[in-house]
């Protein structure tokens, strides 16, 4: 690998199964904590040999000159990744994901598969010991996809559910939102009937505020203030919502197909999948800006064959 400009490189691996990392969130001193998982049984990263299954995650800890300065291993004997990552101001790092394991060992927790995957949410001091582990089981399947932290330490995170969650029927997305102490303080729900699956949850921001901000997409969504996603006419299936820290929702906004998002603590930038609803073939990629009100400030698109001659 080359580039202009690098200041180093870091990688680990091992010539059995693959091995990746899929997310980082900065700590102070400009240190990285990183998610990843691997493949085989034991994994070299700098100079710590982690044991690992079939699938198995690790978070690793290195500096601003990219030396490893800790890793850690967890999991079961499945098919086991983490998803999402963040940490607080303390350090404190928090990192969701799933686990097909029948038993998923984080720590001194053990968690039990209920489905056919469930998801969970580990806490991790900076130091990487586990503090706790919690699962996030329904009767079928979870995937949870972000994961946030408030200033006051309340933790969001959100995914993708069939069937039901504490006894609410939903076959659709979910925003879950914890206290410090693990106690679940409200989930907010988008539930659909008709089309169970067809749901993607792409991010949470949370502002200096700590309002939260939900983005993702799926058919016919129904949320509890009444809001739903798509019909007929617009078939955009993408939802932007911003909830008070106490669960209110202050604006929302059905949009395309959401891909990815950035905030700055003043402006978002959401790149979405668009479609025009009589001619299917008239379709590409969109980038918007909009303030934390929700208001669309401008929109770029770029159509099906507009960059290089190919298909975006």
């Amino acid at each position: 690998i080359s580039a202009q400009d690098w200041k180093w490189a870091e990688g680990f691996g091992n010539p059995v199964g693959s091995s990746i990392i899929n997310g980082m969130s900065k700590m102070t001193n400009n240190k990285i904590a990183a998610i990843g998982f691997f493949q085989s049984d034991s994994i070299q990263v700098g100079n710590f040999n982690l044991k690992g299954s079939s699938t198995s995650p690790i978070v690793c800890i290195f500096n601003q000159n990219g030396e490893y300065e800790n890793a850690i291993s967890f999991g079961g004997n499945g098919d086991d990744r983490p998803t999402a990552i963040a940490t607080d101001q303390n350090d404190n790092i928090y990192v969701a994901g799933n686990f097909k394991s029948l038993v998923f060992i984080a720590g001194n927790d053990t968690l039990f598969n209920k489905g056919e995957s469930d998801g969970f949410v580990i806490k991790l001091d900076k130091n990487l010991n586990i503090l706790w582990a919690m699962p996030i089981a329904t009767a079928s399947q979870d995937i949870l996809s972000d994961i946030k932290v408030d200033k006051v330490g309340n933790i969001y995170f959100t995914g993708v559910s069939v069937k039901y969650l504490n006894g609410t029927t939903t076959e659709g997305v979910y925003l879950i939102k914890i206290k410090p102490d693990k106690t679940i303080e409200r989930i907010n729900q988008g539930n659909s009937n008709e089309y169970a699956g067809y749901a993607e949850v792409k991010s949470i921001h949370i502002d200096n505020d700590n309002n939260c901000y939900w983005l993702g997409y799926g058919y016919e969504l129904k949320f509890q203030n009444g809001f739903s996603t798509s019909n007929s006419t617009t078939d955009e299936f993408g939802f932007f919502i911003k909830y008070s820290p106490n669960g209110t929702i202050l604006s929302n906004q059905t949009t395309a197909n959401m891909l990815c998002s950035s905030f700055d603590q003043q402006y978002f930038y959401v790149s979405q999948l668009y479609y025009d609803s009589v001619d299917y073939n008239n379709y590409g990629v969109q980038i918007i800006k909009y303030d934390q009100s929700l208001n669309e400030i401008w929109k770029k698109k770029i159509k099906k064959g507009s960059v290089g001659g190919g298909n975006t």
